[in-house]
């Protein structure tokens, strides 16, 4: 795999990966300064990072989505106790843990589908299916280049962030390989430069529905 000069000038990182915890803390937003600056460029030049954060980024999302079903589902009948006491809530926990592995787990045995997407005032959202990863081609004809996406929700929740490769920007198409997202909006946005904040405009923003 290529990179740029550009990218290859980064220092200080050489032989040092980042851990899960770091990954978890980076996916969580809990890091910043000097920290956050070192992962984010170690993660400009290390492919195997960049598979393991898509991972820790599965995962969370998955035990999220597991939570919040569990949450939702209807409270059993009398007649439906099987269990109490300890018993009861070791069920509990056995049922959550089971529903988190197979949500992290399915998207992985999925193929991924292919979304093109054009930024469009008043166009038509594009559509996806949610729970499967996605291999985004958005069109970035007349911009400059960029160096980080970012995937939010409705809300402005982060979904999923990394850094752009030089490679991966065609002169109009830029093509991306983003992890399953849960259902639900989505925003897709393409910045100058990594770690932007909420006051950051963004170079083109794309609209995605995943159902």
């Amino acid at each position: 795999m290529r990179y740029s000069k550009a990218v290859l000038t980064f220092k200080g990182n050489v032989g040092w990966h980042p851990s899960e915890d770091d990954l978890e803390e980076f996916v969580f937003g809990r890091l910043d300064g000097a920290e956050l600056d070192r992962l984010e460029e170690h993660l400009l030049v290390c492919e195997t990072c960049r598979k393991s954060l898509t991972e820790t980024e599965n995962f969370v999302a998955s035990t999220r989505a597991a939570a919040r079903k569990m949450l939702g589902a209807p409270a059993p009948t009398p007649k439906a106790r099987l269990f109490s006491g300890p018993a009861l809530a070791m069920a509990g926990a056995l049922a959550i843990i089971l529903v988190a592995v197979s949500f992290s787990v399915a998207p992985f045995f999925r193929s991924p589908q292919t979304v093109a997407l054009v930024a469009e005032r008043g166009g038509n959202q594009g559509q996806a299916d949610a729970g499967r990863p996605l291999n985004l081609e958005l069109d970035v004809s007349g911009l400059e280049s960029s160096r980080w996406l970012e995937i939010v929700d409705a809300e402005g929740k982060h979904l999923h962030a990394a850094p752009l490769k030089t490679s991966e920007t065609a002169p109009s198409v830029l093509r991306h390989r983003s992890p399953a997202l849960p259902a639900g909006q989505a925003w897709i946005r393409l910045y100058r430069q990594p770690s932007p904040t909420s006051q950051t405009p963004p170079l083109r923003e794309f609209n995605l529905r995943l159902q």
